[in-house]
């Protein structure tokens, strides 16, 4: 178990970002620190991407952020078809001009 006070971050560096994903933010202290970067590493599966695009997805619709995606191993239409097994309709959130989705296929 994460021991939140023992999480130590530069001055300046202390709020967090949350996911919105659900027990990942109350295992990081409240979420990703802010201005950084993040890498997801894994074997193929794993969820990595599915784990990129929630928290995409609840920053646009939890937190009222804008978002973009670079697709680079699934094209648009694709990313937009799978996420709507999650109930994420990408399609109206680009409409509204809340998310970019990049093809780099």
């Amino acid at each position: 178990m994460v021991d939140k006070k023992k999480i130590k971050t530069e001055k300046g560096d202390s709020k967090r970002v949350p996911t919105g994903i659900e027990g990942f933010d109350e295992l990081c202290g409240g979420g990703l620190l802010r201005n950084r970067s993040y890498l997801l590493s894994g074997a193929a599966g794993c969820g990595k991407t599915i784990f990129g695009l929630q928290y995409l997805y609840n920053g646009i619709t939890k937190y009222g952020e804008n978002g973009i995606y670079i697709a680079t191993e699934e094209r648009p239409d694709q990313v937009r078809e799978n996420v709507l097994k999650f109930g994420w309709d990408f399609e109206a959130l680009e409409d509204e001009g809340k998310l970019a989705i990049i093809d780099a296929c």
